[in-house]
């Protein structure tokens, strides 16, 4: 039975089993904005509506989740309306083609405990992605395999940079930078330390610098800024 939408800040949107009201009460408390429960059917309706600012789409609800999810790119101008973040995405499933997709912010896998939760739709709603590290790596190979450059792959992802986020840039290190510039190719921590001739303990000290100085929350969002803008021209120096 499909109940009454109550429009919030955040809406999850899920079937009304008892784990996802103890969850949305505990979003509730935690966030600052407002979060409610609706029912997954009301997914087109609410990203046409524009009430919400994040949908929280609940995949072990709907057996048909991630086809929806997979279409939301088409339901209005990419963009438009509230950003969506699946919850409860089962192993198994290829996470980086939802990185593409300009509605979807964040996907969080089975397992995911409440307070990660928390920090993810916090970040998101302060403008970041919140993606697993694992679907990073697999859009970025995709992008290599497609011999896609970082100019044209800017295009197809969600908040392209603006002045702001080059202003923000330019305050990083010329090592930071490398760095970054590592991260944006899908390199991990080991792979970037074994590149600069730094210890992973010191690749993670410049990582935390990154994050701060970029105002992102995350890996996956300071990896895209790094694809962006740097992988190209790491691409260009070639091997000398």
């Amino acid at each position: 039975m499909v109940y009454e939408v109550t429009v919030a800040e955040v809406c999850l949107l899920c079937k009304p089993w008892l784990q996802n009201r103890l969850l949305a009460e505990h979003l509730d408390q935690q966030l600052p904005p407002e979060c409610r429960m609706a029912d997954d059917a009301h997914l087109e309706h609410l990203l046409d509506d524009g009430a919400a600012r994040l949908l929280l789409l609940d995949v072990a609800s709907s057996a048909h989740a991630l086809d929806r999810a997979s279409g939301m790119e088409e339901a209005g101008a990419p963009g438009a309306g509230p950003g969506v973040a699946l919850l409860n995405v089962p192993p198994g499933v290829e996470l980086g083609r939802y990185l593409a997709h300009s509605r979807i912010l964040g996907v969080f896998p089975e397992g995911t405990g409440p307070d990660q939760l928390v920090r993810g739709v916090q970040a998101m709603l302060h403008g970041e992605l919140w993606f697993p590290r694992e679907a990073l790596n697999e859009y970025l190979l995709q992008l290599r395999r497609e011999g896609t450059t970082p100019a044209a792959a800017t295009a197809a992802m969600p908040e392209a940079g603006d002045a702001a986020e080059r202003e923000r840039l330019d305050g990083l290190t010329a090592k930071e930078r490398e760095v970054l510039g590592a991260l944006g190719e899908g390199a991990t921590n080991e792979a970037i330390g074994r590149e600069l001739g730094m210890s992973v303990c010191t690749v993670k000290t410049h990582l935390y610098s990154i994050y701060r100085k970029l105002g992102v929350a995350n890996r996956t969002a300071a990896a895209l800024i790094g694809w962006r803008y740097l992988s190209g021209a790491r691409s260009g120096q070639g091997a000398g």
